[in-house]
């Protein structure tokens, strides 16, 4: 990442502060050490976990599993969106870091003529103004995590209602034991 950045031209520098620039590869730096880092052993560790669980439920009742399947597109596509949101919102909420990054560092190394011209109120203006654009920007990204849980928990609710309904009548017209049904809700 960085020698991609060091190699680009002056115009890029130009066009890009150094607060954002520093921001992007520090950001960038800790999202990629944490996906290495756990992202992959979760991921390698739950598909071994999903695999066996699909062939059991499938083994024990294949109707029923298909049945459980239905509201897997209820769930991925919402939970898709929102992770395109959640990204969107993250690099917007760094973009605004950068800002804040770059007006202190610019404010800061200028401060000299700050002072000869009596722009201090400006300058915390212009920070403070920065700072509520990062307050709103994280905001947004607070409300779409706030979104997720009850938007899971009510499709959960939902699957769980089906599949109950769905088994009472198979248990009450003896196509299933009480015991098969218990064996499929375990796996």
């Amino acid at each position: 990442l960085y020698s991609k950045i060091i190699q680009q031209s002056i115009a890029f520098f130009t066009s890009n502060p150094t607060g954002r620039l520093m921001s992007a590869i520090t950001s960038d730096t800790e999202k990629i050490q944490s996906a290495v880092s756990n992202v992959s052993a979760d991921f390698l560790k739950q598909s071994f976990t999903l695999v066996g669980l699909l062939a059991g439920i499938f083994y024990l009742d294949w109707r029923l599993a298909l049945v459980s399947m239905v509201p897997v597109p209820f769930v991925v596509f919402p939970s898709a969106n929102l992770g395109r949101y959640i990204r969107k919102s993250s690099r917007s909420s760094q973009d605004r870091m950068a800002d804040i990054n770059n007006l202190v560092q610019e404010t800061f190394t200028g401060i000299g003529i700050v002072k000869a011209f009596v722009t201090e109120h400006f300058e915390v203006a212009r920070f403070k103004a920065a700072t509520h654009k990062l307050l709103h920007t994280n905001m947004r990204w607070v409300r779409a995590q706030a979104a997720t849980p009850p938007l899971m928990d009510l499709l959960t609710m939902v699957t769980v209602s089906g599949l109950l309904l769905y088994e009472r009548n198979a248990i009450l017209h003896h196509a299933q034991t009480l015991g098969e049904f218990l064996g499929f809700v375990y796996a």
